[in-house]
């Protein structure tokens, strides 16, 4: 059966004074309405054998009372408890206090509880208010309740509730169970510091070492595979004939030691032209046994005449000779002379110089100055100098080279290195520090709010 909204009652039946009869609870009269009978039996008799026919006042009474109920209750009103009725599980009552209550278990004079007041139950067995069901309702024992306003909720709605501070919520999950309802449990901290092996993956650029006591490292270069060297002088001396320099070097100071290749000799570059001498002292030359000779002869040839040059005849040997023309006279004589006579040394000339003293020459080509090389088997000691690389060799004999220049490979090699310690010593190594050692705020951004779980 469809139900469909009632009509409203305009008021209470029959409410008027003399409109209705109240309906007594019981000890009617004969043939008159109460509770506890309701209409008596003689109302439904025929009045020929006594019967009592229901009266308009009664039937308005009655309808007059149940009318006051339905219409309170159809303007949303609702009972007073009253400790003479029984309540069952959920019925809503007023109570003293003029708070609503909803029952949460069965009370009243025929309950084993007896009538159990609400305002009274403070342990909330029998009634809660209805504020409170609604709060159970919502926040159940160990639920969360945040506010920006510091008022506690058990003012708000009652109930037992703890204060939560310092913390956030962290949501639960199989890693993470939920805690028991009676544990307050916190974890965590706001600001951290990291171990290394949190930190990123990092190195030091700068790290410097101490020695430990005095020594040095010797090294020495092998060769990758058969190859040469070539120089180029660009300056200094160079060999006069084919020869070769091996040398071998010690890394630390560079110098070198050349081996000669066979009986040599050094000479003087033919591209260097100035050359200049210096006296080793004053000294004097003498003459020595240097010896000049010469003679001559001038006459007529024999069997000869006239005045033709033919007829005349010169001789001159050594350092003398003549040059010009003549003519002889008619006497038979050298009439006109023409001829001169010269004397020229170098023409004859045997014998030689001889020195004041023992003095030496120095030769000096250009900036590079260098004594005549060697005859015979000797070494060269090399010193270079980096990154000029000028260098000068040491005699086996007085003399000395003086070069400049650079090597260039010869084939595709390599060379390798090995060093060796000068004693047994370590080092230590200082590596600088970096940071100050500070605690990182790892607090996101947040708003500050009051929170409490419910206990009770």
């Amino acid at each position: 059966m469809a139900l469909n909204y009632p009509d409203l009652l305009p008021g209470v039946f029959a409410d008027g004074v003399n409109d209705h009869e109240v309906i007594p609870d019981s000890g009617a009269a004969t043939g008159r309405v109460s509770w506890d009978v309701g209409f008596p039996v003689e109302t439904s008799q025929p009045i020929s054998i006594g019967g009592v026919p229901p009266r308009r006042l009664d039937m308005n009474g009655l309808g007059n009372r149940l009318s006051q109920h339905v219409f309170w209750q159809q303007s949303g009103g609702m009972y007073m408890w009253d400790a003479t009725l029984d309540y069952p599980p959920y019925a809503h009552v007023i109570g003293s206090d003029g708070k609503e209550y909803i029952a949460a278990a069965p009370s009243g004079p025929s309950q084993g509880s007896g009538p159990i007041n609400p305002t009274t139950d403070v342990n909330f067995v029998y009634w809660k208010s209805l504020q409170r069901s609604i709060v159970d309702t919502i926040y159940p024992v160990g639920s969360i309740y945040m506010s920006v306003l510091n008022v506690s909720p058990a003012t708000l709605f009652g109930g037992v509730w703890a204060q939560i501070t310092g913390c956030f919520l962290l949501a639960a999950s199989p890693e993470i169970p939920a805690q028991d309802i009676a544990t307050t449990a916190t974890g965590g901290n706001s600001t951290i510091k990291l171990s290394v092996s949190q930190m990123p993956v990092h190195n030091h650029s700068t790290v410097t070492t101490s020695n430990a006591g005095n020594h040095n490292h010797v090294a020495s270069s092998a060769s990758a595979g058969a190859h040469t060297h070539t120089i180029s002088i660009t300056n200094g001396a160079q060999s006069a004939g084919a020869h070769t320099h091996g040398v071998t070097y010690a890394a630390q100071g560079i110098s070198a030691t050349t081996g000669s290749a066979g009986a040599h000799t050094h000479g003087v570059p033919s591209s260097k032209t100035t050359l200049t001498t210096g006296s080793a002292g004053a000294h004097t030359h003498t003459r020595g046994t240097m010896n000049i000779q010469a003679s001559g002869f001038m006459g007529e040839a024999a069997g000869t005449s006239g005045d033709s040059f033919a007829k005349f005849k010169a001789q001159a040997t050594g350092a003398l000779y003549y040059a010009g023309s003549g003519k002889w006279g008619n006497d038979g004589g050298l009439d006109q002379d023409n001829y001169t006579g010269y004397f020229d040394a170098s023409r004859s000339w045997t014998g030689h110089t001889s020195s004041d003293g023992s003095h030496t020459h120095s030769i000096t080509i250009n900036a590079n100055t260098m004594t005549a090389g060697s005859n015979g088997a000797h070494t060269h000691g090399i010193s270079f100098t980096i990154p000029a690389q000028s260098m000068t060799t040491s005699s086996a004999g007085a003399h000395t080279h003086n070069l400049s220049g650079t090597t260039a490979s010869a084939g595709a090699h390599t060379h390798t290195i090995t060093v060796n310690n000068n004693g047994t010593h370590n080092h230590s190594v200082t590596v600088a520090n970096a940071g100050g050692n500070a605690a990182i705020n790892i607090m996101p951004p947040y708003l500050p709010v009051n929170v409490w779980k419910r206990t009770a």
